[in-house]
């Protein structure tokens, strides 16, 4: 990112407890635990779920931990991403990645918001479930325009990995799915994810519907505090989540390189294994 803030300690403790949380709350389809890293894949589907998390420092020295998550992910013909968040930890890192030829990619905003001041706003016709159903999985394909079978089968996986209680919002209208997302509870907070509108109904309201519908029913079985992540350069839905109180808790970005096929990988130490 262009600026790494200096963050308090009660700042630091609400980034490490927000990427511990959203990491439960979108899962992968497989996880490493690596010296303080957490590397996650998922046949390529989302950069969450194909990435490196580092949530503390670790032990062991950066530059070979880097040349392993290449290795392996090179292995499974996947780019290596870092998904790195707003600390000085990650700030040495992504300057160390930088050096390597890692690209900076997403610079993405985590806002929050507190639900006892969120006001709520009338809806209709809404579909809300404790779970995913064929119609929502369906529509969200939909909505988001997400076509590819291989993905499709990936996405759905994923989302039946979600332990903690769902609230998945959809809204019909002329016989098909005009918009849908969903909440994850945990801990008395909610993640928003995946809140989409079809191209055809945009601007109609009813992402504002969707949002606070998840809130609402969120707040009724106990969560408090609301946080998302939106693109920083996304400005219909950062005028869309301001509306309703959220305010920038951190920012994180990813740094991404391509698999490379040729055999400059080689680890220099043998010994670097993460836990399964």
């Amino acid at each position: 990112m262009s600026n790494w803030r200096q963050l308090t300690s009660t700042e630091l403790e609400t980034v490490a407890h927000i990427e511990e949380l959203s990491l439960s709350a979108w899962p992968a389809l497989e996880t490493m635990f690596f010296d303080g890293w957490t590397i996650r894949f998922s046949d390529g589907y989302t950069k969450r779920s194909n990435s490196v998390v580092p949530l503390s420092r670790g032990k062991q020295d950066i530059d070979g931990k880097v040349k392993y998550c290449r290795q392996i992910y090179n292995d499974r013909h996947l780019p290596t991403i870092f998904k790195l968040s707003e600390t000085s930890l990650n700030a040495d890192l992504d300057e160390y990645l930088a050096l390597l030829k890692f690209d900076q990619i997403d610079e993405t905003m985590v806002q929050t918001c507190s639900l006892s001041t969120v006001a709520e706003i009338s809806t209709d016709c809404l579909d809300v479930q404790n779970g995913f159903s064929s119609k929502w999985i369906t529509g969200f394909f939909y909505c988001s325009g997400l076509e590819d079978p291989a993905k499709q089968a990936t996405a759905k996986a994923l989302l039946a990995r979600i332990s903690d209680q769902v609230v998945a919002v959809r809204k019909a209208a002329d016989g098909r799915t005009a918009g849908c997302g969903f909440g994850v509870v945990q801990d008395q907070f909610v993640g928003l994810f995946d809140i989409s509108v079809h191209k055809d109904f945009r601007r109609q309201g009813i992402a504002t519907e969707i949002v606070s519908t998840i809130l609402k029913r969120a707040k009724s079985v106990g969560a408090t505090t609301a946080y998302l992540q939106v693109m920083a350069n996304n400005e219909p839905a950062l005028n869309l989540y301001k509306n309703f109180g959220f305010k920038e808790a951190y920012r994180y970005c990813y740094r991404i390189k391509q698999p490379d096929h040729e055999k400059e990988l080689e680890l220099d130490n043998k010994s670097l294994k993460p836990t399964p």
